[in-house]
């Protein structure tokens, strides 16, 4: 009986190929999270740094994408390293409710992931407006100026919904 040989230089190319491929897959969606991550993370440090009086980071919007393409794990993850650990270092104040807000936060995204059957900008109008109602109904937005700006970032919330959530969240999941 003839013995078939298998060119080994083709298979181990077959194999190098297929490793290599998968992990390009890997690093791209990876990158794209590091970059979410340096985006919100520098705008917290910038916000905290000048004593901005408002929120400049989109880090709700980031964490519903975050949320839906990577899994609530790596949002756990993005809420140290890009929004509390950028607020320390720039010398902003962690106290109770800070870290009350910040589990909050967690499980609107947990929330969020159960509604991952609907579209981005459904489910962004959704965790916006239950986030805001919710830090009014608990007193934290009460002053009218700071409704003014609750309402404003709502409003910046659901436009980046409408209009970045699905590509995105396509552009993370495709990679």
């Amino acid at each position: 009986m003839p013995k078939v040989q298998v060119p080994g230089k083709w298979v181990l190319t077959a194999v190098v190929a297929v490793i290599s491929l998968a992990l390009i897959i890997l690093l791209s969606k990876l990158v794209i999270y590091l970059l979410i991550c340096v985006v919100t993370g520098f705008l917290v440090y910038v916000r905290y740094t000048l004593q901005l009086p408002f929120k400049i980071e989109p880090y709700l919007f980031f964490s519903v994408i975050v949320t839906l393409g990577y899994g609530i794990g790596f949002t756990v993850f993005y809420v140290f390293i890009a929004m509390l650990i950028p607020k320390v270092i720039a010398g902003g104040e962690v106290d109770g409710s800070t870290l009350l807000y910040l589990v909050f936060f967690v499980i609107l995204n947990m929330i969020a992931r159960s509604f991952s059957g609907m579209s981005v900008s459904t489910v962004g109008i959704i965790i916006s407006l239950a986030d805001f109602t919710i830090l009014l109904i608990l007193g934290a937005v009460m002053k009218p100026e700071k409704i003014k700006t609750g309402m404003l970032i709502v409003g910046v919330n659901i436009f980046l919904f409408i209009h970045f959530g699905e590509p995105l969240l396509g552009f993370i999941t495709a990679s």
